[in-house]
């Protein structure tokens, strides 16, 4: 998130915290209903971040979401996936 948001604040002042408002609406609607969005590696579920490139990575365990990854959605899953090789409940 960090990263992003640098990255973004240098190439347009302002569109790094832009960035930052898309994010926390997305992390807003997982709080709200962490179920509406689909698993897509064994119970690890994903939602976009709206007008930017980026998807976050999550799982819900009893009340608590887990944020795993903010990760940018033209690179290779794989790499998220190797961070999580087993996930299990």
């Amino acid at each position: 998130l960090k990263e992003a948001f640098l990255w973004y604040e240098g190439q347009e002042p302002g569109l790094g915290y832009e960035f930052l408002i898309s994010s926390d609406a997305a992390r807003a609607i997982i709080q709200r209903n962490p179920g509406v969005y689909p698993k897509v590696y064994h119970e690890i579920q994903r939602t976009l971040i709206q007008r930017f490139p980026f998807a976050i990575y999550y799982v819900c365990r009893s009340d608590i979401i887990y944020i795993l990854a903010i990760f940018h959605s033209r690179r290779n899953p794989d790499e998220w996936r190797k961070r999580f090789p087993k996930i299990s409940s």
